[in-house]
């Protein structure tokens, strides 16, 4: 996947914001990444769905590391109906069910397959790295 003098780029906390993803793919650009990786927080936000499809467009070219907010939108999704999103109390929950509403089981499976952790090791860098989303940490050793 990730040869010697490949580029990896990062990008987090994309939360459903399709216009913000669609700026940093777009200054990505001039980078021209071998790799993308995505930490996590993908869908949880406004226009879920289209984040899923274009992320997925990019091909071989990404991975995934699933978070908490990822986790929480999967179980949502399979907790289904959707319940009146006015009378959850808990605002984390009504995003999650907002966005499990707006995906479909394509999409879910996708979210629940990707990876706790992401580890690599970069001549770049003095040491390995691992990122994690799974506590929404980043970890380098």
């Amino acid at each position: 996947m990730v040869q010697k003098d490949s580029r990896v780029a990062a990008i987090y906390d994309i939360h459903g914001n399709l216009p913000a993803l669609e700026a940093v793919l777009a200054d990505l650009q001039s980078v021209s990444p071998d790799l993308i990786v995505v930490g996590g927080d993908v869908v949880a936000g406004p226009i879920p769905a289209e984040v899923m499809d274009r992320l997925v467009a990019l091909g071989d070219s990404i991975c995934f590391i699933q978070s908490n907010a990822d986790r929480e939108v999967v179980a949502a999704y399979d907790a289904g109906p959707y319940v009146d999103l006015v009378d959850m109390a808990v605002p984390a929950d009504r995003v999650a069910a907002y966005a499990a509403s707006k995906i479909d089981r394509e999409h879910r499976d996708l979210l629940a397959s990707f990876a706790e952790r992401l580890m690599w090791t970069s001549r770049n860098w003095d040491r390995s790295c691992s990122a994690m989303a799974r506590r929404g940490a980043t970890r380098r050793s």
